[in-house]
């Protein structure tokens, strides 16, 4: 997946899960305020972009297969000549394998597909919900019955990094999943303190489960962690760019912003943000850490 081929569109602003580690209704609090854009809106969008620039756009919310439209929009966008329509989701509704294959209908090829937890015990304290996992898996399964491509991402946080090598082996069983994304949790306010993630003492369970998945010939992408941590031949895999999002709130545009990611003065790194402020220290231009070394590692 290349993220500049993307366009994001956000069409919905609520979820059937309230997980702890979500930028949009998260730990740090709820940013409800996302700019939805509606089906007729979005065909003015797709009118505005010029032909050429995208070859595929992403459905993304709030949890997007809660819009009862979402095969309009889909088939729209199938209309406007995008070859990849991509549906970013927890898979949960999918578990009703005729709502995938309406979807499928309706032109979607691709889900990108959260998945932060291998039990349910873990899952319902990252999600907020009984039986979220089970739900997921079966959405997996069916993605899988119908041959479409799925792309997964794993939000790495306090509670899951040392389960990163069982993820990775988990979603191996999925013969459709092509890529997996492991993403570095960053949080926005001190509020999402506890879910920050030890860079130091993830990066061998991180370093471990790029391997493995390597050595599966499977995709792999990493965001908003430290270059320097991941072992060399896994560098490459790291990411920053970002797909063009459409209806993102300016609240939340602030607060990103506010993460405050800086790079250490001596990095050589070319595709690395650096650290989120909360790991950098208390005064400007400081390096000491700002959590205690045991949260470090």
């Amino acid at each position: 997946m290349k993220d500049h081929e993307y366009a994001i569109f956000v069409i919905e602003n609520k979820c059937n899960s309230k997980c702890n580690i979500c930028w949009i209704e998260g730990a740090d609090g709820a940013l409800v305020d996302l700019h939805v854009i509606s089906l007729s809106y979005f065909r003015k969008f797709l009118e505005s972009i010029p032909k050429g620039r995208h070859s595929g756009v992403i459905l993304s919310g709030g949890e997007v297969t809660l819009n009862e439209q979402l095969p309009e929009y889909a088939s729209c966008a199938r209309d406007y000549g995008y070859r990849n329509v991509m549906i970013q989701t927890n898979a949960r509704a999918l578990s009703d394998l005729r709502k995938a294959e309406v979807l499928k209908a309706a032109g979607v090829n691709q889900f990108f597909v959260s998945f932060h937890a291998t039990d349910d015990d873990l899952s319902k304290r990252i999600t907020g919900r009984t039986g979220a996992h089970a739900q997921t898996v079966r959405g997996l399964e069916n993605l899988d019955k119908l041959g479409l491509t799925v792309i997964t991402n794993t939000v790495m946080n306090s509670m899951n990094y040392a389960v990163l090598p069982e993820i990775g082996e988990f979603l191996l069983r999925f013969k459709n999943i092509i890529e997996m994304h492991f993403w570095g949790y960053v949080p926005m306010s001190l509020k999402g303190y506890e879910l920050i993630l030890p860079y130091a003492l993830a990066a061998p369970y991180l370093n471990k489960t790029l391997k493995h998945l390597v050595n599966h010939h499977r995709g792999i992408r990493v965001r908003y962690f430290p270059v320097c941590l991941l072992d060399w031949p896994y560098k490459k895999f790291h990411q920053m760019q970002q797909p063009q999002c459409y209806g993102i709130s300016r609240n939340f545009d602030a607060r990103y912003q506010s993460c405050g990611f800086q790079k250490h003065p001596c990095c050589e790194g070319t595709d690395c943000a650096g650290l989120p402020e909360m790991y950098q220290g208390t005064m400007p231009g400081s390096w000491m850490p700002s959590v205690t070394p045991k949260d470090l590692g």
